[in-house]
């Protein structure tokens, strides 16, 4: 088998804000990840595989009576998942009681939303789901060799991810959806359309196939903060069948922009951010993905980091990147509380799908 580099697109966003982060987790470089996870509760990650379910293709035309309460089920494994690795790493068999408190009202919080959603998704969505949960993994084209992969000698760069969600509209054109969990206020909506991760699944789409474009992007946003009292759906979930066509598009407003027609779905707490992309912009991105690549797969790449009051305070790696500054070891503080990462795939994931090994691949069919 040849040999090739493999980046996740966690790495290119790291390597993005602070390299000397990335340096310490990047796959093909220090490769660590904390030894224990900080967090009992991912509220993002329940949620996210929440709607997994809910918008698996599969089920897609079910009765909400059948697939709501397998939605709450997910929510609920995910967040028993999480505990079983939280207890495993700090050796514990069962939670103090402040920390018990504290993870149940996360909980409560977070099932709130996810039952607020099922009441506001219906009510908005003007797609057909196609694919969830999907790993993207795909050769890099070299924009400076055409014709050819970028790579060093027989090693070829493979970028890769996981879709949130790719869906088909009414006139059959294809949309990729991310979820996007948002705490405070709504983010500038030409913002988020600057953030190019959804951009970058766009890319992929049509790298692996060949004369098959997406429309845009839908970024997904959820308030996290507070739940939103929202009633249940009752009846079909949208009006837009798998195999395309459909009934009436919910009435969405326009936000004015220079450059881009944005539209917005805005509730209690949810907000959807459409935007139509032109092929320009999408081979636009695979430049810039390829330089940065190169950057990337550069053992002469130097690590320096990004300070910054907000980002440093999250930062997974802040106490060895610390005592890099004052000229300290940090070898056996990397022994001591960092692990290497594990990327193997979550098993049994509903939904999960490889988009193919290269390019050419066939289209995903409903």
């Amino acid at each position: 088998m040849t040999p090739h580099h493999v980046i996740p697109a966690g790495d290119r966003l790291t390597f993005l804000s602070c390299r000397r982060a990335w340096d310490f987790a990047a796959r093909e470089r220090g490769n660590w990840e904390p030894a224990r996870p900080a967090q009992l509760v991912e509220l993002d990650r329940a949620i996210r595989d929440a709607l997994a379910v809910y918008y698996f293709p599969g089920m897609w035309d079910w009765a909400p009576a059948i697939v709501l309460p397998l939605v709450r089920q997910a929510f609920a494994k995910s967040i028993a998942a999480r505990r079983r690795e939280y207890l495993f790493a700090h050796q514990l068999t069962d939670l103090p009681p402040d920390l018990m408190r504290s993870s149940s009202e996360r909980e409560e919080l977070g099932l709130a939303i996810v039952e607020a959603y099922l009441g506001w998704a219906p009510t908005v969505d003007d797609f057909a789901p196609l694919k969830v949960v999907t790993e993207i993994d795909v050769q890099v084209p070299d924009p400076q060799r055409p014709g050819r992969d970028l790579g060093v000698g027989i090693q070829p760069v493979r970028y890769r991810d996981h879709a949130d969600l790719l869906a088909m509209d009414e006139e059959n054109g294809y949309w990729m959806v991310e979820h996007r969990f948002i705490r405070g206020v709504w983010p500038d909506p030409e913002a988020v359309l600057r953030d190019d991760r959804c951009l970058s699944w766009c890319w992929a789409w049509e790298q692996d196939n060949p004369g098959l474009h997406v429309k845009g992007t839908i970024y997904n946003e959820l308030l996290v903060d507070e739940p939103v009292i929202t009633a249940p759906p009752r009846g079909p979930r949208s009006t837009v069948a798998q195999h395309g066509g459909g009934g009436g598009v919910p009435e969405m407003s326009e936000i004015t922009s220079t450059e881009y027609d944005l539209r917005i779905q805005l509730g209690d707490g949810f907000r959807r951010v459409q935007v139509p992309r032109q092929q320009a912009e999408v081979a636009a991105f695979g430049e810039r993905l390829a330089d940065q690549l190169r950057e990337m797969i550069d053992p002469a790449t130097r690590p320096y980091p990004s300070p910054s009051t907000t980002r440093c305070e999250l930062c997974e790696f802040r106490p060895p990147c610390l005592a890099l500054d004052v000229g300290r070891d940090v070898e056996p503080m990397l022994a001591q509380s960092y692990r290497a990462r594990r990327h193997e795939l979550k098993a049994g994931t509903l939904g999960a799908r490889i988009w193919s090994s290269g390019r050419g691949a066939a289209p995903p069919t409903p």
